[in-house]
């Protein structure tokens, strides 16, 4: 019994790590597919402003409703 709570614990651990890269994965991508047009990290301004440490200059709040809408 104890055997099987193990294992079930280690699937349920690798189901989440799974998880977690996955969604890594798909904001890398989203980032690629649609921001690199205009922004860097790190190599300047490209048209849009280079977004090194921008999470030092805005609020994560501000940032997540920018990302969603920049327009509102």
């Amino acid at each position: 019994m104890l055997m099987k709570n193990r294992v079930f614990h280690l699937l349920i651990l690798l189901l989440l790590q799974a998880l977690a890269s996955t969604a890594q994965k798909s904001g890398e991508q989203i980032f690629t597919t649609t921001c690199v047009a205009c922004h860097s990290i790190g190599k300047g301004k490209v048209v849009g402003p280079d977004l090194v440490n921008v999470g030092e200059r805005r609020s994560q709040s501000w940032l997540i409703r920018f990302i969603r809408s920049s327009q509102a």
